[in-house]
């Protein structure tokens, strides 16, 4: 399972978090949990909307704990070594994004999750997640225009 979604919860986290160092803590926390439950599947998409959903709670959980709130998020987002110039770049762009914006468009852009699974792992409406996407597309025109 570690090989199969290792890249998924990766990427997720690194979107969410903002640097390499707690995503890989992430990481290693969302295998612990697989491993300690131990959860059946019944499809490989169910494994993959599993790991997603629980990466994205907690990503949500590491942010709101309380000693994280005095860290200095200045860091910029730091990118795997054998990542594209192209991902770099969206990724880059991505980053005038607020962080759940940002997340969004990852899970629907990149990963191609429906508006409906993203609304079951973000916890909200599905009208709510096509309002982001919307207003996260109008934000990225508006700064690709710009250059």
């Amino acid at each position: 399972m570690y090989e199969t979604y290792k890249n998924l919860v990766y990427r997720i986290s690194v979107i969410y978090l903002g640097n390499t160092f707690d995503a890989e803590d992430l990481v290693q926390n969302v295998f612990v949990s697989y491993y300690k439950r131990l959860p059946k599947f019944e499809s490989q998409e169910h494994a993959r909307n599993w790991f997603a959903r629980v990466t994205v709670n907690m990503c949500i959980n590491f942010r709101k704990s309380y000693w994280r709130r005095f860290v200095d998020k200045a860091d910029e987002i730091d990118v795997p070594e054998d990542m594209n110039v192209e991902r770099i770049e969206i990724l880059d762009i991505l980053s005038v994004l607020p962080d759940k914006s940002r997340l969004i468009m990852l899970l629907y852009y990149y990963e191609q999750y429906t508006v409906g699974d993203i609304a079951g792992m973000m916890n909200m409406s599905e009208s709510a997640i096509k309002m982001q996407l919307k207003r996260s597309r109008e934000k990225l025109k508006e700064v690709l225009g710009d250059e």
